[in-house]
């Protein structure tokens, strides 16, 4: 190995590279280390020695402060395709290009023209099971104590009436989920957030660019020139402004200063008025915060809409801190917290310093963002709702989901859920602590939009318009949770070490979940069941079916419901038995429910046992769909490319569900991970690189 010593470095944000000069027995070589990951910016400082090996009279392996610095190898072509070798235990069914809307001729409300009836549940817990229960008076008391050193949470499961019980909202939600997956209908209810981002050393190009677009331009030396401005937030009437800062040095508002020791996330007034802001850690360890000149009298205020206001307030990757409870002593660079405690204080400026950039958008639409410090985070230009198919943001389409389940904007839903009640034998765990597992946010957009063939560094983010054309930069679609058949201790295990829960005792909560079955001679023993019913009113046969298609699943499928559902929890197996009820005239032998009141000393309630009618019903549904998509070319919906996605990802095999291979290719990433960025694969994939081709459907 030969040594140098650095002479001069650059770190290059837009482009995350490094631009070095070393200096080799008096001879000086330039180097440029492109797609640098920010956490090994920290090595890099002048004079530092550094140990180098040469291959071509190129620098092959670089070793700098004791760490070796990984040098990216060029690419082949343009063409390079990202790596698809991301694992979650979670997927997504795709998002739907079309929406099937209901036939013309739907039952009304005023009268008993299809079917009604109710549909007996039988539930069976394959894994361990967990729905938090409710608050007594008293227990509400002991969760609201604020001497209490740790906030208590009620850890039974949800047991009404002291039974065991499986929320009828819970059920009604997971179900209609699947009827809006099947039927092809509006994905309704998705939250129209707008994520915020700050890519300073990301790997993915695109996004970088978008970044440095709005905050830096360049000059004739093309040499970057920070665009933000700085000032001061204040709050007047219950509206939020911001009063720029003097312009003083080089026409700028700010200049670099020491730290000097000051806390992270904390501003510091100065006699002159001025205020020196510190921002967080960062992983080159920098010294230095931002010195605010005083507020300039003479400028105009600039008001802030209740809309950017909201959006910084909601924005869900903004860091709080947790271990203080009282807001004075959060570090979280939270400028509205911050102003909030600087109006309460009495002998305060009722201001904090900020910095801010205005710019106008694609649409030509003036924006405007905020921040603690400089290079602070942005909003993408684009809601959730901007990557949404059209067909999914007309509200007046009545299509399956709503038709059945009711709108608050139209109409009522026509089934009704109960609780689902234990029955027999109770097999339940002790209070234990779950595992905490980092849940990826759809600010990770490589997992959230479509990416299709995206070149490497080149990925779809929420700044980007989608393509109608390639279909990438949609949503993905539905989200659901692979099955997975884990242990309560061990490798993958889904109970926390008694050791994290002493580091960190704010972060966990106690559960009492219930237990898995057990086996015993080759058949399950000691299995937790649950019975309710759904009731339903004048639903249409195709209506009906689509009910059942959902809950009367393929032999080899399991729905998944309630809590930990990431760490292996809440697989159920339902079989549902339908029982129609005879409303209108019926048989001389068998009145309807409206020609006879009484029978044997009890109210007259003639029905049909349906349990043989599933699959007619079911066939039914399936046949409308398909011919309302134009797919002829199959028998049977789940054949549909999309449809068999969701049956990959409701697919159970036990036997699979705990092998290690299946665990690791369906666990959450380690965050160190996640900068590389590697997209999702389809569901399909994944059981394919675990083994296990998509199953085919019964007979």
């Amino acid at each position: 190995m030969r040594k140098g010593i650095i002479k001069e470095c650059k770190y290059l944000c837009n482009t995350a590279s490094m631009k070095l000069k070393i200096d080799i027995d008096n001879t000086t070589k330039e180097l440029t280390i492109s797609d640098l990951k920010f956490d090994y910016v920290q090595y890099f400082r002048k004079g530092e020695i550094c140990e180098f090996e040469m291959k071509d009279k190129n620098i092959s392996k670089l070793i700098v402060g004791g760490k070796e610095i990984p040098l990216s190898k060029p690419d082949i072509g343009s063409s390079k395709m990202h790596r698809r070798d991301a694992t979650a235990p979670y997927n997504f069914v795709p998002v739907n290009k079309d929406v099937v809307t209901v036939p013309d001729a739907l039952p009304d409300f005023d009268r008993y023209t299809e079917f009604t009836g109710y549909i007996d549940l039988d539930i069976m817990a394959l894994t361990p099971l967990y729905i938090r229960d409710t608050y007594t008076k008293q227990e509400e008391m002991k969760a609201k104590d604020k001497n209490r050193k740790q906030q208590w949470i009620n850890p039974d499961f949800f047991s009404p009436g002291g039974i065991l019980s499986i929320p009828g909202s819970s059920l009604r939600g997971m179900v209609r989920n699947l009827v809006e997956i099947v039927s092809f209908s509006r994905m309704e209810y998705v939250d129209d957030s707008t994520f915020y981002y700050r890519p300073i050393g990301d790997k993915c190009k695109t996004v970088r660019d978008a970044y440095f677009k709005i905050m830096e331009e360049k000059d004739k030396a093309n040499s970057s020139k920070y665009k933000f401005c700085a000032g001061y937030l204040c709050k007047e009437d219950n509206k939020y402004f911001i009063r720029p800062a003097q312009k003083r040095e080089n026409e700028k508002q700010y200049k670099r200063v020491s730290k000097a020791g000051r806390p992270e996330f904390s501003y510091h007034w100065q006699e002159d008025g001025s205020c020196i802001t510190v921002s967080g850690a960062a992983p080159n360890k920098k010294e230095e915060g931002w010195l605010i000149f005083p507020l300039d009298e003479k400028s105009d205020p600039i008001e802030l809409s209740m809309d950017v206001i909201n959006a910084y307030r909601n924005d869900v990757n903004r860091m709080t801190d947790k271990k203080e409870k009282e807001l004075s002593k959060r570090r979280d660079g939270d400028l509205l917290r911050m102003l909030e405690l600087a109006e309460s204080d009495a002998n305060g400026l009722k201001k904090v310093p900020c910095f801010y950039i205005g710019w106008r958008d694609e649409n030509g639409n003036e924006r405007i963002a905020f921040g603690h410090t400089a290079y602070f985070r942005l909003p993408y230009e684009l809601s959730v709702h901007d990557h949404i198919p059209a067909c999914h943001k007309d509200e007046d389409t009545i299509d399956f989901a709503r038709a059945i389940f009711g709108s608050t904007r139209m109409s009522a839903g026509k089934v009704f859920f109960e609780d689902a009640k234990s029955v027999g034998y109770v097999h339940q765990y002790e209070e234990l602590y779950p595992a905490i597992l980092s849940d990826p946010k759809p600010t990770t957009f490589q997992h959230y939009l479509e990416q299709g063939d995206a070149k490497e560094r080149e990925l779809k983010h929420w700044g980007d318009k989608p393509d109608n054309e390639t279909g990438t930069g949609f949503i993905r679609g539905h989200k659901l949770y692979w099955h997975r058949k884990t242990l309560k201790d061990g490798e993958f295990g889904w109970k926390a070490e008694e050791s994290e829960v002493q580091k960190n005792p704010l972060q966990y909560t106690k559960i009492k979940p219930v237990k898995e079955p057990l086996r015993k001679n080759g058949k399950y023993d000691k299995i937790n069941k649950f019975k309710c019913r759904i009731r339903f009113e004048n639903l249409s046969k195709i209506e009906l079916g689509a009910l059942l298609f959902v809950l009367d699943l393929p032999s080899d499928c399991a729905h998944k419901l309630g809590m930990g559902k990431p760490l292996g929890l809440g697989t159920i197996k339902i079989r549902p038995r339908l029982v129609i009820t005879e409303r209108n005239k019926g048989t001389d032998d068998n009145p309807g429910r409206y020609e006879k009141l009484f029978e044997n000393r009890r109210w007259h309630l003639p029905y049909i046992n349906g349990s043989g009618m599933h699959e007619e019903f079911k066939s039914e549904f399936s046949n409308y769909i398909l011919n309302k998509l134009g797919e002829s070319g199959y028998d049977n919906l789940w054949d549909i490319p999309r449809l068999r996605e969701l049956r990959a990802m409701l697919y159970y095999n036990e036997k699979n569900m705990h092998s290690k291979k299946w665990l690791s290719n369906t666990k959450y990433m380690k965050l160190g991970e996640f900068k590389e960025r590697p997209i999702l694969d389809s569901p399909s994939n994944v059981l394919k690189r675990a083994n296990m081709d998509i199953p085919k459907r019964d007979s």
